[in-house]
């Protein structure tokens, strides 16, 4: 999926487990991301945003969990 959105022009943005796996993601055009594991990763997320457009169009999640339900409030209205 992420390289069907970089491949589309997409600004996107990872989670993962690791780092490694975030470094991987950045190698291959991601703009940032962030290890869900780690507390108040959504902010940190939301930092990673450009100033000029600070939120989420779209939120692609393939494993479940509390994600999405965390990411949502990056989502633009």
């Amino acid at each position: 999926m992420l390289q069907f959105a970089i491949g589309l022009g997409a600004n996107a943005y990872v989670t993962s487990g690791t780092q490694d796996k975030i470094d991987k993601a950045k190698s291959v055009g991601a703009k940032g991301g962030v290890v869900y594991r780690s507390e108040g990763w959504e902010k940190e997320l939301k930092k990673q945003l450009p100033k000029h457009r600070p939120y989420i169009d779209a939120i692609i999640d393939r494993a479940g969990g509390n994600i999405v339900a965390m990411a949502v409030k990056l989502l633009k209205v």
